[in-house]
């Protein structure tokens, strides 16, 4: 299912070159730890989810922008090994959806599933100003869910404010 809110494109096509798009990825996550916690609250409000995230995917981790809901060690240090990284999949594959994250071959093998309990997962991608996918805005949850056709959409719809939010802290270029 491709939500149009955002770029219509693949997401691997709105991808930066890696340097210029983890440069862009730095300046956002030098930022206040915390500026897009409330669109985190939103997304687990209206999706009646337990954790959701606003990530940026660097080569070797995540960092969150907004966060709510994340257990210990990820709520202080606000990141993870991106091999936790479900979110990696949106910035390379497009709008990400997992009912049981246990069956599906792309995340069953992640550490988050057994460490984190993350069995459910609806994620789509976080844009800057030119649609380049920096990361993603992810709702998560601890039981398998079916995400339906309006949970993705508030989603997408969350994505394009924290996207405009980006194009904002980024006006002066990566």
């Amino acid at each position: 299912m491709q939500i149009s809110r955002a770029k219509a494109t693949p997401a691997r096509s709105g991808l930066l070159a890696q340097s210029e798009r983890l440069a862009c990825v730095a300046v956002l996550a030098a930022g206040p730890a915390d500026a897009f916690d409330p669109f985190a609250r939103i997304v687990a409000k209206v999706l009646d989810a337990p954790i959701a995230l606003i990530s940026l995917v660097h080569t070797d981790h995540q960092t969150f922008l907004g966060m709510v809901g994340l257990p210990e060690p990820w709520a202080t240090t606000r990141s993870s090994p991106v091999d936790y990284s479900f979110c990696q999949h949106v910035v390379t594959h497009g709008l990400r959806s997992y009912g049981d994250a246990r069956t599906d071959v792309q995340v069953r093998d992640s550490p988050a599933v057994g460490e984190i309990g993350i069995l459910a997962y609806a994620g789509v991608a976080l844009h800057d100003r030119a649609g380049h996918v920096l990361g993603a805005v992810c709702a998560i949850d601890t039981m398998p869910r079916m995400w339906s056709r309006l949970d993705m959409a508030g989603l997408a719809d969350v994505a394009v404010a924290c996207s405009a939010e980006v194009a904002l802290r980024l006006r002066g270029g990566c």
